[in-house]
């Protein structure tokens, strides 16, 4: 049985535990690209990477360069739904596209499968995960340890 790598980047505010990190609070109270308020989901990258960028995409400030922390997920590949990238809208890559929110929101409301993988709109060709921490099947999601993260200097130097 494989498994699927994923990795959850946030501030340390909200990575106190793994727990914590997995709990899908932000999602819920605020909703996301793939969800709207009130559907717990958490999000998740299939790399290190990917995850440091999704967040770098919103940066505003130096502020919000200050160090994070990560962990690294381990999911059975059987439990994650692929989403049909030719089901997607023209301008899905667009910010605040809701119809997508809706295919989130549709996909939570079904149950079917504990995770649920997604294309990156900052980063062509890679994806994301979002999961469900309710699902039935949570309990078989494995984390690290929690594990600090810092941007680069020079990414830092280069914002307002």
């Amino acid at each position: 049985m494989s498994s699927i790598h994923l990795v959850r980047l946030c501030g340390p505010e909200y990575a106190n535990t793994p727990e914590e990190m997995l709990n899908g609070e932000g999602s819920f109270l605020h909703g996301g690209r793939w969800n709207s308020p009130g559907h717990r989901v958490v999000y998740l990258s299939e790399s290190l990477s990917l995850a440091a960028f999704e967040i770098l995409v919103h940066a505003r400030s130096k502020q919000l360069l200050n160090p994070y922390r990560y962990i690294e997920v381990e999911v059975p590949e059987e439990l994650i739904m692929v989403l049909d990238d030719d089901a997607l809208p023209d301008d899905w890559d667009e910010p605040f596209n809701y119809a997508l929110q809706e295919i989130g929101d549709e996909w939570v409301r079904s149950g079917q499968s504990l995770g649920l993988s997604l294309p990156s709109a900052v980063m062509p060709g890679e994806r994301n995960v979002i999961i469900l921490p309710e699902h039935p099947d949570f309990h078989r999601v494995v984390t690290s340890p929690i594990k600090p993260f810092s941007y680069d200097q020079r990414i830092q130097s280069k914002l307002k």
